[in-house]
């Protein structure tokens, strides 16, 4: 069996989840909800976050 790469799109073997960590501004209340813009290329996606509760990382 021979396998061959499609000629144009993208190479979807390699679509996975992927976790980005990004350091919160210390100036940031994070007890009062946040929207986060992303933005990568032409690609973009705004995610409203509800208020942070509890304590921890």
């Amino acid at each position: 069996m021979t396998v061959k790469a499609p000629d144009s799109g993208p190479c979807t073997a390699d679509l996975a989840p992927t976790t980005s960590v990004i350091e919160v501004p210390k100036a940031l209340d994070v007890t009062q909800g946040v929207t986060v813009t992303i933005i990568d290329g032409s690609y973009g996606a705004t995610v409203a976050l509800p208020p942070r509760t509890g304590t921890g990382n």
